[in-house]
């Protein structure tokens, strides 16, 4: 038999109303509470933005034939080009979503986002050019006029870009969430072992290595193994299936979380999505069997410049899971009010 029309509105209204008491809808005063340490959040996610960027940028310019494969120094510098032009959209970006936790010290944070990274680079660079000169092999380092290239486009490209871009940020208005946070935070109830920060980062960034593992190991034989690497348009393919799969991992993730009654998923997506990364860098060190190298030099920039690119890599897909997240539970919960008031 056909449901009778005023039972059926009855029956939405009983369930929407008894759901409220259930799930992820017991915490809607509490799931767009900043996290714990927001400041560093946002200045691993504006940098993890600038690199995402960079990345973009320079396969793009590869499909497009802007430099033969044997040119490792173009790649370089177009990596660098990419990355310092990028500051300013990663600025304000970074500067919306500081602004969202109520934070008010974007030049400190602008500050932060802008030498973090790029000091940590520096460091390691210099740290493997003076082991090379130290073995007399500076042919593998880096010139000292490349290293002045990178001083100048960084502190006098980089580093102003992001301070406009975040001082535009933090001047547009406030992000606004579908539901307003309560004052008190909520009891978070006892988790499931499986649903441990641990757990869940280490299964769900599987599968996200899973879904590039093949691409990565024809880019590892063309950086190391002196085999040229042609094929970017597959490159651009695997690059946004792996970005996409990190997105839907710390969405699913999140959500999972949420039917738990636990709000803590900022950085729970942004660990989803980075973890990845240690799949990566394992990886790398499973490859350094091939390596046809005879001095320790030649293993410590391998090691060294693989570490670099794995945590680039993490940072890039964290703030992926990041996004991913934020953009669901807006959209989930936009939807959740928008159905109640249409049945209250």
């Amino acid at each position: 038999t056909d449901f009778d029309p005023d039972y059926e509105d009855e029956f939405n209204v009983y369930a929407v109303e008894n759901e409220i008491h259930i799930g992820w809808t017991l915490i809607q005063s509490d799931v767009f509470r900043a996290p714990k340490y927001p400041m560093m959040l946002c200045v691993l996610c504006g940098t993890g933005l600038q690199l995402l960027g960079m990345t973009l940028l320079t396969i793009i310019c590869s499909m497009l034939g802007t430099y033969h494969p044997d040119q490792s120094q173009t790649l370089a510098l177009m990596l660098v080009l990419s990355y310092v032009f990028n500051g300013g959209l990663a600025g304000y970006l970074m500067s919306c979503l500081y602004k969202s936790f109520h934070g008010s010290e974007w030049r400190k944070v602008a500050a932060i986002m802008s030498l973090a990274f790029p000091s940590f680079v520096f460091l390691v660079i210099s740290i493997m050019n003076g082991l090379a000169l130290k073995q007399s092999q500076s042919h593998v380092g880096l010139s000292f006029g490349g290293i002045l290239v990178f001083l100048a486009l960084w502190l006098g490209v980089s580093t102003p870009l992001v301070f406009l871009g975040s001082k535009f940020g933090f001047e547009q208005d406030m992000l606004e969430y579908p539901v307003n946070t309560s004052t008190i935070p909520r009891q978070i109830p006892r988790q499931p072992w499986f649903m441990s920060p641990l757990t869940t980062s280490a299964g769900a960034s599987l599968i996200s290595f899973i879904s590039c593992f093949i691409e990565l190991a024809n880019i590892m034989s063309s950086i190391w193994v002196d085999e040229y690497y042609y094929v970017f348009g597959f490159l651009l393919l695997t690059f946004f299936c792996l970005v996409t799969t990190c997105a839907e991992m710390a969405v699913l993730v999140n959500y999972f979380q949420l039917r738990s009654e636990d709000y803590r998923w900022w950085w729970r997506s942004f660990a989803v999505g980075g973890s990845v990364a240690i799949y990566i860098f394992g990886y790398s060190l499973y490859y350094i069997r091939n390596l046809q190298a005879n001095n320790a030099v030649a293993y410590i920039f391998y090691v060294g410049y693989m570490g670099l690119s794995s945590l680039s890599i993490s940072l890039m897909t964290g703030t992926v899971g990041v996004i991913g997240s934020l953009a669901f539970n807006h959209k989930m919960f936009q939807a959740f009010v928008t159905k109640s008031l249409k049945l209250s």
